[in-house]
């Protein structure tokens, strides 16, 4: 009896299709199949088939099928926008509606929502706990998203809010500084221009490549203030972006020289590699106009850090000689991640060594792909090259994070498989009195009459 697994369908808690991954040859014929939880996303259902046929009798089959899924995720507790300022006299609106378990979308949580007066941190006020449905859901009964009166927010005091997400027995927390505009002579309505910086795109950015914020500031009604000459200036939208002050910082990193354009501008470029893999940064702009207005929004960068852990492991026969049936095997073993960066993928090339000036072997030319990007752990080379190669696995999280492992095989051409045997192979075994040894050789390579390439393998006749 012979079986066949396969991944039939694959798709989210909500029912969104996901590409089916593939199974590695050497598994999918397995009657037990034990699945490597990096093949897995979280919050995927996968559709296992197996068929099992019975080679004696022809067109004598049977299928079955289970559901599968990668579970305990962690509870997470996020409140869009991160911190900012306000206007005087401005009710807010805190969201809390991507936070969640990714195992469970649709599970009801409850939200507990808080605040302090930073000025006074140990006095806290309790706002009310709601219970309903998170990660990106609509309201429900106002549970995820809460409405913060403006008679709440005293003008020139800062809040800091907590929302408090429950699930079972797990927990999460997050909070935001809001920061309420003074209400001043200079300054008579407390109005303020809105900073506001775009999230990313991805969850996480990679430390390799270059990070860019994009900011924006905005009049929603002209208003006027008061400047320290006791001159009038109207605040609005056509003039706000050319005389307001920007300036970006962090209170992780000093952005002197890791910027491309300075920290004086609507947007900030930081350079790659400046970022620590796994760590997290708070990037903050304020806008200040002739010193009366200052307005500053911020957001957390949790930067991402490449798979990790593993290796790179090649076998082969010895000696390997160039263009014979003995293929390279490679096995990028022990590799993990973060949860939410699964799965993996990888990708196995090759590239050739030559000596350098001072007898160094350096890379030589472009890698080549031994096969496509998957996320199978396993490559080989089918038919080596002669030459001294390096072999690499590129190992790939969900959002393009790399980490890289090698291995090197020296291969040697058909014309030199003989005197590699002879050289190569210990005296006693070739002059054993009792044994008789014969060198069987093939023309891999013929040419009018003679041969290029060879094969040879020695064997015994006793």
């Amino acid at each position: 009896m012979s079986f066949r697994w396969q991944n039939i369908k694959a798709e989210t808690l909500r029912g969104a299709y996901v590409t089916p991954f593939t199974l590695p040859e050497d598994q999918n014929g397995l009657r037990d199949l034990k699945i490597d939880p990096s093949l897995l996303t979280p919050g995927v259902k996968y559709t296992m088939q197996i068929t099992a046929l019975l080679t004696e009798i022809p067109f004598t089959a049977s299928t079955a099928e289970s559901l599968i899924m990668l579970a305990d995720e962690a509870l997470v507790a996020s409140i869009e926008g991160g911190s900012h300022s306000v206007a005087a006299k401005t009710s807010i609106e805190l969201s809390a509606c991507s936070s969640g378990d990714i195992d469970e979308p649709d599970a009801l949580l409850n939200f507990s929502w808080s605040y302090s007066d930073t000025s006074r941190k140990n006095v806290t006020t309790d706002l009310g706990s709601f219970r309903g449905v998170g990660l990106g859901a609509a309201r429900v009964d106002g549970a995820c998203i809460y409405e913060v009166q403006s008679t709440l927010l005293e003008p020139g005091r800062s809040y800091e809010f907590v929302v408090l997400v429950t699930h079972g027995d797990e927990t999460a927390t997050a909070s935001i500084t809001v920061h309420v505009a003074v209400v001043s002579d200079e300054n008579p309505t407390g109005s303020l221009p809105v900073v506001a910086i775009d999230e990313l795109k991805t969850l996480r950015h990679n430390s390799n490549a270059r990070l860019k914020l994009f900011g924006s500031i905005s009049v929603l009604e002209p208003y006027n203030i008061k400047l320290p000459n006791n001159s009038s200036y109207l605040v609005q939208q056509a003039t706000i972006e050319s005389d307001i002050t920007l300036s970006w910082s962090s209170p992780q990193l000093n952005l002197d020289n890791v910027t491309q354009a300075g920290t004086g501008s609507l947007s900030i470029y930081v350079l790659k590699d400046v970022l620590i893999p796994g760590g997290q940064y708070d990037f903050e702009l304020r806008a200040s106009l002739h010193g009366v207005l200052e307005a500053f929004a911020s957001v957390r960068i949790t930067v991402n850090r490449p798979p990790f852990g593993g290796d790179l492991t090649v076998t082969h026969e010895t000696p390997l000689v160039a263009l014979s049936n003995n293929p390279v095997h490679l096995l990028a073993g022990e590799w993990t991640d973060d949860d939410s960066d699964m799965p993996l993928r990888y990708s196995f090339r090759r590239v050739r060594l030559m000596p350098d000036t001072n007898g160094v072997q350096q890379e030589d030319g472009d890698e080549v792909p031994l096969g496509r990007l998957s996320t199978s752990k396993r490559g080989s080379w089918q038919l080596p090259v002669g030459g001294v190669w390096r072999l690499k696995v590129h190992v790939y999280d969900v959002w393009g994070a790399v980490a890289t492992s090698f291995g090197r095989v020296e291969v040697a051409p058909p014309h030199k498989i003989a005197h590699l045997l002879w050289s190569k192979a210990p005296l006693h075994t070739w002059q054993h009195p009792l044994t008789c040894w014969v060198l069987v050789c093939r023309c891999l390579l013929p040419q009018r009459g003679s041969c290029s390439s060879l094969a040879c393998r020695r064997t015994s006749l006793t």
